[in-house]
């Protein structure tokens, strides 16, 4: 943690300027090297990068920061030419934290889902949360003809990952409405990840509704669906954190001052995000599309609306779910472990930009 106070400070003493985010060249996201401007760590140096940064997302609507981050060379123009970005793309949370797991990653935007079973894995001790990406609430979307909770049983709901963040608030849902899991009389409940899948499998009447985050939420109400719950109605779920940034502390050790240039640019892409809307759904409609995911421009402007961007990690918002967990059975860890949150050098970095510091 010094080490890296002591780097950030140097770097807050220098001279030079990033790349500002009404400037900086688009189209380039997807190359495994984005050497970046001159102005960032190691910048001094000539030749092939020092460093490889090897930088993990899922794109979604909710990762937007790491898609703008990318493709607007963010990141890139902070890190500097001594530092190579590589971007790597997950087809899901869970392959994003078994790669985190496996050490094959050293930067990487997760999802609760992702914190949650890196954590549940015992590996908690290799990853600090540095910075927030976004929050969203989840919506449990069900067949417009159900109208109560009462009217669920003997009916098959849908979440995204098994044990996940968006299962364990459906539970403690089902639990508060004293509604049952698994029995003959009760509520089946399987996984089915976001994609044309879950929306075929709700309009054939394969299963009665989900809990999704955007655009899935959406896609399902446009598909016959009504909002039966959201947000506060869900345990442990209101102002809850979508994707945080976490870096392993391996990488956090030994590469103080790139971690601390990614924090710049994870700050400038959300301000990216809310300055310049337009230019922001043109970079995300093309990683989705590209993901397999195309998506309308009408959806994705609602999507969009519904995921606040923000910087702060929303802490508070994983240990709810963890002791939700808990107490729902699952093999979640009963209390976020000391040292997880590391909110310090984001803070450098709001300081510098004179915002205020994170509340979480």
């Amino acid at each position: 943690m010094r080490c890296l106070v002591a780097a950030a400070v140097a770097l807050l003493m220098a001279a030079g300027c990033t790349a500002s985010p009404g400037t900086t060249s688009t189209g380039q996201g997807g190359s495994a090297h984005q050497g970046g401007g001159a102005n960032g760590p190691g910048s001094g140096s000539s030749g092939a990068p020092r460093v490889t940064v090897r930088l993990g997302f899922v794109a979604n609507v909710t990762q937007s920061p790491a898609i703008v981050g990318i493709r607007e060379r963010l990141f890139a123009a902070n890190l500097g030419r001594a530092v190579a970005l590589r971007p790597v793309a997950f087809a899901s949370d869970s392959a994003e934290a078994a790669a985190l797991s496996a050490g094959r990653l050293d930067v990487a935007y997760a999802s609760p889902d992702t914190i949650l079973k890196v954590l549940s894995a015992r590996r908690a001790s290799r990853i600090v949360v540095i910075s927030g990406a976004s929050a969203a609430e989840p919506e449990l979307v069900v067949d417009h003809r159900l109208d109560a909770p009462s009217e669920l049983p003997g009916h098959t709901l849908a979440v995204p990952t098994t044990d996940g963040a968006q299962e364990i608030a459906l539970r403690g849902w089902l639990a508060i409405h004293h509604l049952s899991v698994g029995t003959s009389h009760g509520i089946a409940v399987t996984a089915i990840s976001p994609g044309s899948a879950l929306i075929a499998a709700f309009r054939s009447g394969k299963i009665a509704g989900a809990i999704e985050l955007p655009p899935w939420d959406i896609e399902l109400a446009t598909a016959g669906g009504r909002v039966l719950a959201r947000g506060l109605d869900f345990p442990g779920s209101s102002d809850s954190a979508t994707a945080n940034l976490v870096v392993t502390r391996k990488f956090l050790d030994s590469n103080s001052a790139a971690v601390y240039a990614l924090l710049k640019g994870q700050v400038q892409a959300n301000d990216f995000l809310h300055r310049f809307p337009l230019q922001s759904s043109q970079a995300i409609a093309a990683a989705l599309a590209a993901a397999g995911h195309p998506i309308s421009s009408s959806l994705l402007a609602l999507s969009m609306a519904q995921v606040s961007f923000t910087d702060d990690p929303l802490a508070r918002s994983l240990a709810a779910q963890a002791r939700e967990a808990t107490a729902d059975g699952f093999a979640a860890p009963a209390a976020v472990p000391p040292g997880l949150y590391d909110f310090a050098p984001l803070d450098l970095v709001l300081r510098a930009d004179g915002e205020p510091p994170v509340t979480s």
